[in-house]
């Protein structure tokens, strides 16, 4: 369990809110682009082994192949570096 504690303000609880539920969202969908490649690996996988073609990929071909999924695993982590920075609208001003 966690919880959140504003010391002054109703108002100063909203922040953090806000940012825990960014926060959250950007959890799932990393999970789900995760639970996304993984699947497509696993499909692509099985199909180079059902075919026979798995002896045909070479080191630069296999590397290329895990550089370009690598891409959207790591796209939404760099959406989680922004999860600090909110619009000047959302700021509360006192």
């Amino acid at each position: 369990d966690s919880g959140i504690v504003a010391r002054g303000d109703a108002r100063d609880i909203i922040l953090p809110i806000s940012a825990a539920s960014r926060l959250k969202r950007l959890r799932r969908r990393g999970l789900g682009v995760s639970f996304g490649v993984f699947l497509f690996n696993l499909i692509i996988t099985l199909l180079l082994t059902v075919t026979g073609m798995m002896k045909y990929a070479s080191s630069w071909s296999v590397t290329l192949y895990m550089i370009v999924m690598s891409l959207p695993t790591v796209l939404v982590s760099l959406g989680a570096l922004k999860i600090g920075k909110l619009p000047k609208q959302q700021r509360i001003n006192k």
